[in-house]
C-alpha cells in the first residue's frame, strides 16, 4: 500500500491490523488505539501527521514502523518542527481576542464540562475566540463545530496541556447539540415501547471515557429492535454527538443530581 503523510489511520489498520500495534509501540499516546471504540472514534479522522503532532514525533518514525508491515511510504511535502510552529502562529493570529475556559478544575472533579464550553460559545461575540484549556485534544468537539462553520485550531502546550481556539463567523450555524433527542415528557412513553426489550447497561461506577466508550460498544451488538436501557451518574452530553453519527434517538430521565436513567434506541 502506498502511504504519504496524509494517510488516514483508519486505513493503515483497514489494509494491515498489525499497524496497531506497531504505532501503540511508538508511544504512550497512541496505546488509545488498542480500544476498539475510540478507535473507531479516532482513527478514521486521524492522519499520519495529525497523530505524530498530537505524540509530539516525526512523521519518519511512523514510517520507519510501517515499512516494516510493507507499506511503501513516501512523504509529500512534510512541514518540519518549525513550519509547524509557523502554522501555530499564523493560527494564534486569528484568534487573537479570546475569552478563556479552563475545564481542568471541572474534569478533576469528575463533572462533565461540555455544557459549560457550550454555554460560553453561544455567548461569543463575532471576532472574539473561546479559548478552552484542557488537558486533551478535543477532537469530537472539534468536529462537531467545524461542520457548523467555526473556525477552530489547537495548541499543544505540553503532554498534558491543550489550548483550543474557538471563532464565530457570520456563516457559523446555530449549536443545536441535542438532535435526536426526545422530549422529557415522552421519556415514558419510550421506557412503555421497549420495556420488554432492553439491554442493560450500569457505568456509573466507571471513570471518564469508559462510560462513553463503553456504551459505544454495546451499541455495536444491539439487537434490531431492542432498546439500551443505561444507568449513568450524569447527562452524557458528549455522547451525543456519536449517537447522532451512529443513526440512534436517545431519552433521558434525570431522577437525582448523581443519577440518570437513558435509553438508546435506532431511528
Amino acid at each position: 500500500m502506498h502511504i504519504n503523510e496524509n494517510t488516514k489511520i483508519a486505513d493503515l489498520i483497514k489494509f494491515n491490523f498489525d499497524t496497531i500495534e506497531a504505532l501503540a509501540s511508538i508511544n504512550s499516546h497512541f496505546e488509545k488505539l488498542r480500544n476498539p471504540v475510540l478507535r473507531k472514534i479516532l482513527a478514521s479522522r486521524v492522519s499520519i501527521r495529525d497523530a505524530a503532532r498530537i505524540g509530539g514525533v516525526e512523521v519518519e518514525v511512523f514510517f520507519s514502523k510501517l515499512r516494516s508491515l510493507g507499506f511503501d511510504c513516501k512523504l509529500t511535502g512534510q512541514k518540519s518542527n518549525q513550519e509547524v510552529k509557523n502554522d501555530q502562529s499564523d493560527m494564534l493570529r486569528i484568534h487573537t481576542s479570546t475569552r478563556d475556559v479552563d475545564v481542568r478544575p471541572v474534569l478533576a472533579a469528575g463533572k462533565d464540562p461540555f455544557n459549560y464550553i457550550m454555554e460560553s460559545i453561544k455567548e461569543l461575540p463575532i471576532g472574539v475566540s473561546l479559548k478552552v484549556i484542557n488537558t486533551f485534544e478535543p477532537t469530537p468537539l472539534i468536529r462537531i463545530l467545524e461542520k457548523k462553520g467555526f473556525v477552530c485550531g489547537v495548541v499543544q502546550m505540553s503532554e498534558s496541556e491543550f489550548h483550543t481556539y474557538i471563532k464565530r463567523t457570520d456563516s457559523s450555524e446555530k449549536l443545536n447539540v441535542t438532535e435526536g433527542k426526545t422530549a422529557g415528557d415522552e421519556h415514558a412513553l419510550v421506557k412503555k415501547r421497549f420495556e420488554e426489550n432492553f439491554m442493560y447497561l450500569d457505568v456509573r461506577h466507571l471513570e471518564m471515557p469508559q462510560p462513553m466508550i463503553t456504551i459505544l460498544k454495546s451499541l455495536e451488538t444491539l439487537p434490531q429492535g431492542k432498546a439500551l436501557f443505561v444507568k449513568h451518574k450524569k447527562v452524557p452530553q458528549f455522547l451525543f454527538p456519536e449517537l447522532v453519527e451512529r443513526n440512534f434517538n436517545w431519552s433521558v430521565h434525570e431522577l437525582s443530581e448523581n443519577e440518570v436513567d437513558l435509553i438508546i434506541y435506532r431511528k
